[in-house]
């Protein structure tokens, strides 16, 4: 939890960390480990016909390839392939900000992606507050706070007390890269591609 990051990272460097201050720092971390983690999610737009973009979320690392497309009220759905914003292709466009269809559907339907977002961000209003991830996202942002915490003082006998606890971040930073690709891997199709 937020609460138990704050105090292991306390203890290590024999300091007393504010609330505010973990989360921050932690949250800097959570989002150096996002394109790590690779949390799948799904968005669900509903699409108004004629409509060309419509809002993405704001969390999205990367995109899947292949979205679907369901008219309202039907049972089939078609599988629309991502192009360049720029394309005259037919399929699906993100630009950043917006999803666009091309051509703009005639009439009313959902649109389904799966993507990699960042995790959701710690908040000080609630010290139980835990990191996605697990045990060892939590191990790692403790070193990622005491690392920030060295570093920040400006001085050398500081900066190099931070190098391990910064190696130790990169090193679980790898850990959690090697099993979420494992988990990515081994997992069915339906779990990284959606139902079908």
């Amino acid at each position: 939890t937020l609460g138990d990051i704050r105090q292991q990272a306390s203890d290590l460097a024999a300091a007393d960390f504010e609330l505010a201050y973990t989360a921050h720092v932690a949250n800097r971390g959570l989002l150096e480990l996002g394109p790590f983690l690779r949390i799948i999610d799904k968005v669900e737009i509903d699409w108004p016909a004629g409509e060309e973009a419509m809002p993405a979320p704001d969390n999205v690392i990367e995109f899947r390839r292949t979205a679907t497309w369901r008219p309202l009220n039907a049972n089939s759905f078609r599988r629309l392939r991502r192009v360049a914003v720029d394309s005259d292709k037919p399929g699906w466009g993100y630009d950043g900000l917006m999803i666009g269809l091309n051509p703009a559907p005639g009439a009313d339907g959902v649109f389904q992606v799966h993507y990699y977002r960042y995790p959701r961000l710690l908040s000080t209003a609630d010290v139980s507050d835990a990191p996605e991830g697990g045990d060892i996202v939590a191990a790692a942002l403790i070193q990622y706070v005491v690392a920030d915490y060295y570093a920040q003082q400006g001085d050398l006998e500081s900066r190099e007390l931070a190098a391990p606890f910064r190696a130790a971040f990169e090193q679980l930073k790898q850990q959690i890269a090697a099993t979420r690709a494992r988990l990515i891997n081994l997992a069915p199709d339906s779990w990284a591609v959606g139902d079908r």
